[in-house]
């Protein structure tokens, strides 16, 4: 009777001692999840600290922008858009020439 006992203390004994070992390993888990969420957060709370700035900049940025577009082209702007369509029109009849649609009679 005294050794069926033991085994049952023993039994119980490692069993509670393996549940131990693995709650050691889940704490350690969960302490480095910890960890990473604090880092994360720390990044996080950095990168969004500096956003309206950011976002105000851009803001201003884009006003700008829209407020140099409507000025009137420059004149080599203008001499310039009038070119373009000219040149696409040279390369139109040129592939045209390369394919053979047009000859040269």
């Amino acid at each position: 009777m005294l050794a069926v006992t033991c085994l049952i203390n023993t039994l119980i004994s490692l069993l509670l001692f393996y549940v131990a070992w693995r709650l050691y390993h889940i704490r350690q888990s969960l302490a480095q999840l910890a960890d990473n969420l604090s880092a994360w957060e720390h990044s996080t709370h950095e990168v969004l600290q500096v956003a309206p700035e950011n976002i105000l900049l851009g803001r201003q940025s884009i006003y700008q922008l829209r407020q140099k577009n409507r000025q009137p082209p420059s004149p080599q702007t203008q001499i310039l858009q009038q070119i373009v369509p000219i040149l696409r029109l040279g390369w139109k009849i040129r592939r045209q020439f390369k394919k053979g649609l047009i000859t040269n009679d």
